[in-house]
């Protein structure tokens, strides 16, 4: 009973420390770009979107290969979260400079970004992998207790490399999209109804 307590308190952990990570790129709005970027809040925001590949993928792990969600694996999941995050922020905070200093629109930012940036993620995921294959790999006295930290971060760093270059980017342009919508709302604010308008008395 005292493990499963731990399980859920650790799982916890991870969803709110991801969702305090995104939130406060969210709120710290930072100066927006030429074309309408919301700076460090949707850096933070686009960057979080390459959590769930991540989680996926170490849970997919476990279940393929029939191990236990233990605390072990918890906290490789955990681990994956500074990761994972670091990559899609690296390239998201990228776009955000091109558009301001180069004038770029989001969308060529961004291919910018995912092209000039996919060596230094690609580096950082494959020295993470590797480092990781040793305790996946490892036989010995108490392997079964470092192999689930192993796995889990092999997996979640797989999955998240494949869909990073793809989603990241969709996120990044709907944020554009919305951020954008919101300035036009604030900057129109809503008219009045015509059947609100006083209307001219007919003679």
């Amino acid at each position: 009973m005292q493990t499963v307590s731990v399980r859920r308190g650790l799982l916890l952990g991870a969803l709110l420390s991801s969702l305090a990570s995104g939130c406060s790129g969210a709120s710290d709005e930072g100066s927006p770009g030429p074309n309408g970027s919301a700076g460090s809040g949707q850096a933070g925001a686009a960057g979080a979107s390459t959590l769930p590949s991540a989680g996926a993928g170490a849970l997919l792990v476990l279940l393929l290969l029939h191990i236990e969600l233990s605390v072990v694996a918890l906290i490789g999941i955990i681990l994956l979260i500074g990761i994972v995050k670091k990559n899609g922020i690296m390239m998201v905070d990228f776009a955000i400079q091109a558009e301001r200093e180069q004038g770029l629109s989001p969308h060529d930012a961004i291919r910018q970004a995912c092209l000039l940036r996919f060596r230094p993620i690609m580096m950082t995921t494959m020295a993470a992998l590797l480092g990781a294959l040793p305790l996946a790999l490892g036989r010995g006295t108490g392997s079964e207790l470092r192999q689930p930290l192993g796995y889990t971060m092999v997996g979640g760093l797989i999955v998240s490399q494949a869909m990073t270059l793809f989603t990241t980017p969709v996120v990044y342009l709907y944020l554009d999209q919305f951020s954008l919508w919101l300035k036009r709302r604030r900057a129109n604010p809503r008219s009045p109804h015509p059947r609100d308008e006083p209307q001219a008395e007919t003679v």
